[in-house]
């Protein structure tokens, strides 16, 4: 039973080292407002520039998602308030696209300009808006 559980636990060890190596987190990120965005995975680079990205800017976010959506890569948004950059899965209501980037999971972020929060950053959802 003992080179059981010590088979076990090198196969652990060797799995999470793998793990590291290629980049996934065992746990995932818990940071109030922004977990839903960063824990959201997509097939695009986890890196690079986005190709696609100048047809994205100056739209609206419901827009620029479903152009994403139609060339088979996830969104999600990322508004900035005073002091807090937010998540939001859904597209924001009002507000244009100004930047695009790549998260570390193969989301593509859309940073949307423009939204009328009408909150504070201590008033966020636990894993941001519409996640």
């Amino acid at each position: 039973m003992g080179s059981t559980l010590r088979g076990r636990t090198v196969l652990a060890a060797v799995a999470a080292f793998a793990c590291v190596l290629a980049g996934c987190s065992v746990v995932p990120n818990l940071d109030r407002g922004s977990a839903g965005c960063a824990n959201t995975s997509g097939p695009g680079p986890s890196e690079g520039a986005v190709p696609f990205r100048q047809a994205l800017i100056g739209r609206s976010p419901a827009d620029a998602a479903a152009i994403v959506v139609s060339l088979g890569h996830v969104a999600v948004f990322n508004v900035q308030i005073p002091g807090y950059g937010e998540c939001w899965c859904d597209p924001p209501p009002e507000g244009r696209v100004i930047d695009a980037w790549w998260g570390g999971n193969g989301q593509l972020y859309l940073q949307v300009d423009g939204v009328d929060e009408g909150h504070s950053a201590e008033n966020q959802p636990l894993l941001g808006w519409g996640c």
